[in-house]
């Protein structure tokens, strides 16, 4: 029962702890977004986890799969989102400057 009323709890606090604005939020937004690599991650490490000690604990999920999780996103961020974003945005520059191109000769 314990581990059913922790959920809406963990998700609150996630959800609260991930919009506050100050310093520590700041500097955590710096470091990249950590958010779509632990939603890939989170699951595959928390069925490793599961394999590996057999138990389906919330507490030893939320204390073992949460930092690794966390570890994987920005990881993912950093090796993959961050530089497939700035690659999208170069691409779209120089989509937009051919189109403009294109037109002036057209004109």
């Amino acid at each position: 029962m314990g581990e059913l009323l922790a959920l809406p709890v963990v998700a609150y606090a996630v959800i609260a702890i991930g919009s506050r604005k100050g310093r520590v939020a700041s500097a955590v937004r710096k470091a990249g977004d950590p958010s779509y690599g632990m939603y890939l991650w989170g699951f595959p490490i928390q069925q490793l986890l599961i394999q590996a000690t057999g138990t389906t604990s919330i507490a030893l999920s939320i204390t073992v799969v949460l930092p690794l999780a966390a570890g994987m996103g920005y990881l993912s961020w950093w090796l993959v989102e961050h530089p497939s974003i700035r690659f999208g945005a170069k691409l779209s520059r120089l989509a937009s400057r051919a189109v403009r191109e294109d037109r002036a000769v057209q004109s």
